[in-house]
């Protein structure tokens, strides 16, 4: 029973019996018991839990009995720290004769003979027991490293529902959600009952763009479904196929397709490969959204692809044109939005290498085998936003008349304008 009750509390004026998870040496125990109780700790020795909350205590007379009685002598001698375990108290190496049966009498009814009534006759076999040296620290070395062990073999708790939808889907920016907002409400992008299907190319942008449309789908007042399709070029070093498993995971819609658009480029010798290739893959985004009977595709580009193209079309083609925000195709099938056109680059960047997303650098031969023109006006931009600082904001009121597609669909090709001209350029 004393090796089994290791440690001893009181709780509404009834002995509580506290199991420890290894048990210790019959002495040991009692001489721990006795220093928690004489410092009048919540717990019964140092790893010993309290019971249902509340902290064991006894009067002082009855600690300093019981330390006594652990310690083999009177209690006015000095502890011996044992350099084995360090402890003090915890120790009783240095006990080498039994109690004196009048001490155990008066001592004992003061701590553990008088709770309740209950028997002192544990007490009095632990008193009795043959005096150990401390085997404390060896146990509790072997006990680290077993728990050291199955700690390292234990497999990671499970997510709960909440932390992995945290995970899977990191809270979007307000900033960003704000401004996208504002772009959306401008142009009427998103009606209700939409199908919107969104070109995720696997950059920061689209994936960002695809994190805020379905945070936006949460709180939308107006219902809108949302999935996702990829187009693989099947350029040498180019694989956005780990976004297969990833859109799985986030349980989007998501369609992937391909078509080796580099040989098929070399065939066909456009003037403008960058052009051709944005022709040739929008085109095939288009079929993807009439098969699966989406009505919308949502592109990432943002105001500094939309600056860069106003300027490269200013200099090169003596056009005023850029990007439309919100417009229907040649064909009036499906119409094309782009949400982030107030968001700057730099938002988006932020937020995908905060939140971690599964960025798949591009690396499209023709359009990074040396600096080309759209690289060229980026770093124009930056340099002159570093000189004027409201640069971007006035090219935005500038850029406002054109990014209203005033002409859709079969309006437009009958006047022999293209939409989705400025689109290539």
């Amino acid at each position: 029973a004393a090796t089994e009750a290791l440690a001893t509390g009181v709780v509404n004026g009834a002995v509580q019996l506290v199991p420890r998870f290894q048990p210790l040496p019959v002495p040991v125990a009692r001489a721990a018991n006795a220093e928690a109780i004489s410092e009048g700790s919540g717990s019964v020795s140092d790893s010993a839990m309290a019971v249902d909350g509340q902290p064991s205590s006894t009067s002082k007379k009855g600690a300093a009995a019981v330390e006594a009685r652990a310690a083999g002598g009177d209690g006015d001698e000095d502890d011996e720290i044992c350099f084995s375990c360090e402890l003090t108290a915890s120790c009783v190496r240095t006990a080498t004769s039994k109690p004196d049966p009048s001490r155990e009498a008066a001592n004992g009814n003061a701590s553990h003979g008088n709770l309740n009534g209950t028997s002192s006759s544990s007490a009095a076999a632990v008193d009795a027991a043959a005096p150990v040296s401390c085997a404390l620290a060896p146990a509790a070395k072997k006990s680290e490293s077993s728990d050291d062990k199955s700690a390292a073999s234990a497999p990671a708790p499970a997510l709960t529902a909440r932390q992995l939808a945290a995970k899977l889907f990191p809270p979007v920016p307000k900033s960003l959600m704000r401004t996208m907002g504002m772009a959306l409400r401008d142009y009427d992008m998103i009606r209700d009952g939409d199908r919107i299907l969104v070109g995720l190319s696997g950059g920061k942008d689209s994936l960002s763009l695809l994190h805020a449309l379905h945070a936006l789908q949460k709180k939308a007042p107006i219902r809108f479904d949302l999935a996702a399709v990829t187009m693989d070029p099947q350029f040498p070093g180019f694989d956005p196929s780990p976004l297969i498993p990833y859109l799985k995971s986030l349980g989007i819609p998501y369609f992937f397709e391909s078509q080796p658009l580099l040989g098929l480029a070399e065939k066909a010798n456009p003037v403008s490969i960058c052009a051709w290739c944005s022709r040739m893959k929008r085109g095939i985004l288009y079929s993807c959204a009439r098969r699966e009977k989406y009505n919308v595709l949502a592109l990432g580009q943002h105001l500094d692809d939309l600056a860069e193209s106003f300027l490269m079309s200013a200099f090169h083609n003596g056009r005023l044109r850029t990007m439309k925000a919100n417009y229907t195709n040649n064909a009036g099938d499906v119409r094309i939005i782009r949400p982030f056109v107030y968001v700057r680059e730099r938002m988006t960047r932020e937020f995908a290498e905060s939140a971690g997303l599964p960025i798949i650098p591009e690396n499209c031969p023709a359009c990074f085998e040396g600096p080309k023109e759209r690289y060229r006006v980026k770093t124009l931009l930056a340099q002159q936003e570093h000189l004027f600082s409201g640069l971007m904001g006035n090219l935005l009121r500038t850029m406002k008349p054109l990014m209203t597609g005033n002409l859709l669909g079969a309006q437009a090709a009958a006047a022999g304008g293209d939409e989705e001209g400025a689109d290539d350029e």
